[in-house]
């Protein structure tokens, strides 16, 4: 039976993350996907609250700078963010990433910039021994939340992969009547009670929505 791990882990602690983690004012979003040589984490999500087009574009240079990086490329522009695929170069001494792929791990959340949480999925015990092994070797450290079974975690969808940023979003959204008909609220108001636009209260609306549609109508392609 398939195991779910949840943990943190520093940025400095695995060289996707301290990367990204040399850039301010962004916070980022991994896709979801299954680890295979250098395409453990090729789809990123880079979100802000500050000026968009300033903050990505300081982004860019210094990823495109950093010796772990071979190409980025831009996809999806949205009010808030930009989906990017990035080709990495050569982190074959990256001990996370070589405990995931050991394991044949999926990774099914991860989100962060100083401190990352992952949510990750294997296929049985003995693949998550192994990761364990793995980061010891290593000595790369993890602070693991939670472990549980898929049936478990299937059954109650306690938080269907959301950020901490999109449950307060969805949160405040709902008990502000935000999905009424008429809507008691809008995206100004929940913007000034979160402290960030109404842009990037958009955003988090939008992805936190996609995830629980994606668990609730299409299951069998989540835990």
């Amino acid at each position: 039976m398939s195991v779910v791990l949840e943990f943190t882990i520093d940025a400095e602690e695995f060289a996707f993350g301290s990367v990204l983690a040399t850039v301010g004012d962004l916070s980022f979003e991994l896709e979801q996907i299954v680890p295979t040589g250098l395409e453990v984490m090729p789809f990123i999500w880079a979100s802000t609250n500050q000026d968009l087009t300033e903050v990505l574009s300081k982004f860019e240079q210094r990823i495109r700078d950093s010796d772990l990086v071979r190409e980025l490329h831009s996809l999806d522009r949205l009010e808030d963010g930009t989906l990017y695929r990035i080709e990495w170069g050569n982190c074959s001494d990256d001990g996370l990433l070589t405990a995931l792929k050991t394991a044949e791990a999926t990774i099914l959340d991860a989100w962060g910039k100083q401190t990352w949480n992952f949510r990750v999925r294997f296929v049985d015990g003995d693949c998550l021994t192994k990761f364990h092994d793995v980061l010891r070797e290593s000595g790369v450290t993890i602070d693991v939340e939670r472990t549980h079974l898929v049936t478990e975690d299937s059954t109650r969808r306690w938080n269907f992969g959301l950020t901490p940023e999109e449950r307060e979003a969805l949160t405040l959204a709902l008990q502000w009547g935000y999905f009424e008909t008429p809507s008691q609220t809008d995206l100004a108001e929940l913007g000034d009670e979160l402290d960030i636009t109404k842009q990037s209260v958009s955003g988090r609306l939008r992805r936190g929505n996609q995830k629980i549609l994606q668990q609730t109508l299409h299951p069998s392609g989540s835990d």
